[in-house]
């Protein structure tokens, strides 16, 4: 090994030792918030207290029709192995996000060399909005690493002929039904499709596709799960086929949604969300894209391998072609574009008059800031903002273990509350219909505390004030 390939190496470890430290031990200390990462972490809960692993549920007596299950179904696994708490929650989005990388290096080293595959891997461990739902209870990730094995598989099989891809790429179809549903199919279908359409590959698609064992195969994986989830809540099928899939998408004030707010973004929204995510790489695409010698190197690079270089541009630009329109999206919807763009970018990094040895740098700089800025956002913000419920159980349950009694929440349905007490919280708009002589304690929301602490029997005190919110502390009449 020469001292340049052994300097590369010696970065690449560096950085993404960085990266997965920074990621533990953030995922370790920070609590579970609402909305989504304490609700879905409670879904996955409640699939081992329940032992059904076929209906999600949203609250005792509410299904939960907005995501299918693959996603949960690791969260509970991670659950019953390792414990429920906030790393084991959040370790299936590192694991999923470690294998895209994974397959995307040994993809790129196939198609390119070994470098472009090492800078590959590291412009996308580098993005930032895969650093963020790298550490998040979140379905994306799932969601990438199955487009990211179809469009890699695909590529595999119609063009060089291999089966075997070809069926692996109807299981990752399968498993990206079970992630995030039709979408899977949608964004990776646009893709190669807008590719064989201008590259004219029909034959070899139909000859190398598997057509008549995959699509089986596929729905062998899915359907069972589709079908057995509509006999137990009937009803589920047309809310999250037709629901989620075209209302959402179509209508953006789609007032059917039963789990969130609805988010009226502006159209073409998801090129921002896609800048943005792909910090701080995008800002050099940006800068030397529109250069002279950078846009020759990019037309070079182009006529030098057309077809893989139009295959990765239909593989970057579809998701977000298909997105434009859209206005009820997150930003975490432009993630299925960011291996390619992380492949297109380390193609073309050199030729790009950016040398290599500023790529590591610029990953390693790039990653500093973004735990960094995680970590002053917390601390400024959200550390006591009303999301976080944490404190105010750790008191609750501090407190209980001297004196144990019901905890009792003002307003509305709180998910970290539920996942920190393990579902043992009551929550009532009105609290004082639970008051009995014996022990109990009251969470009461700032906004709300002089008129719920008007009718706190005289014994109850105050505990801590976090969050937004006050815990009291109510001791039995018999123990004062």
């Amino acid at each position: 090994m020469n001292d340049e390939r052994a300097s590369q190496y010696r970065q690449w470890l560096l950085f993404f030792g960085i990266v997965l430290l920074a990621r533990i031990v953030m995922s370790t200390l920070v609590p579970l918030t609402d909305f989504s990462e304490a609700r879905y972490a409670e879904i996955a809960r409640k699939i081992l207290v329940h032992d059904d692993w076929i209906t999600l549920w949203f609250k005792p007596d509410v299904p939960f029709w907005g995501k299918p299950p693959m996603a949960f179904w690791s969260v509970a696994a991670s659950f019953a192995m390792l414990g429920v708490n906030e790393f084991t929650a959040r370790l299936p989005s590192l694991l999923f996000t470690l294998l895209t990388t994974a397959i995307l290096f040994a993809w790129v080293r196939r198609q390119f060399s070994r470098p472009a595959a090492l800078a590959a891997c590291t412009i996308y461990l580098g993005s930032w909005i895969t650093l963020q739902t790298a550490g998040a209870v979140i379905t994306d990730p799932l969601l990438v690493l199955a487009t990211t094995t179809v469009m890699v598989c695909f590529w595999n099989a119609i063009v060089d002929g291999d089966r075997r891809a070809a069926l692996l790429m109807w299981l990752a179809l399968g498993a990206g039904l079970l992630a995030k549903g039709p979408l899977a199919l949608v964004l990776s279908g646009l893709a190669c499709g807008t590719w064989v359409l201008v590259y004219g590959r029909w034959r070899r698609l139909f000859k190398y596709g598997r057509w008549l064992v995959g699509i089986p195969f596929m729905l062998l994986v899915a359907a069972p799960w589709y079908y057995l989830a509509e006999q137990r809540t009937p009803g589920f099928l047309d809310y999250f086929i037709v629901g989620e899939h075209f209302r959402r998408y179509i209508v953006p004030e789609w007032p059917g949604d039963m789990y969130g707010g609805v988010k009226q973004q502006p159209v073409g929204m998801i090129w921002l969300y896609f800048l943005a995510g792909w910090m701080p790489w995008s800002l050099i695409a940006i800068a030397r894209v529109f250069g002279r010698s950078a846009r020759a190197s990019v037309v070079d690079g182009y006529h030098a391998a057309p077809s893989l270089t139009g295959y990765l541009i239909c593989w970057m630009l579809l998701p977000l072609v298909f997105f434009t329109p859209a206005r009820n999206i997150l930003a975490t919807y432009a993630m299925p574009a960011i291996p390619a763009a992380a492949i297109l970018l380390a193609t073309r990094f050199e030729s790009l008059a950016v040398p290599r040895r500023y790529l590591y740098a610029t990953a390693i700089l790039g990653v500093i800031l973004f735990f960094a800025g995680e970590g002053i956002a917390w601390v400024s913000h959200y550390d006591n903002h009303r999301y976080n419920q944490r404190p105010i159980i750790l008191a609750y349950e501090a407190l209980a273990k001297r004196d144990p009694g019901p905890l009792i929440y003002t307003g509305a349905y709180r998910f970290s509350a539920v996942f920190y007490t393990r579902d043992q919280v009551i929550f009532s708009a009105r609290p004082s219909a639970y008051y009995t002589d014996g022990t109990f304690y009251v969470a009461v929301r700032d906004m709300w505390k002089k008129g719920v602490t008007a009718h706190l029997p005289a014994r109850c005190s105050e505990q801590l004030s976090h969050s937004e919110f006050s815990l009291w502390y109510c001791p039995g009449v018999q123990g004062r």
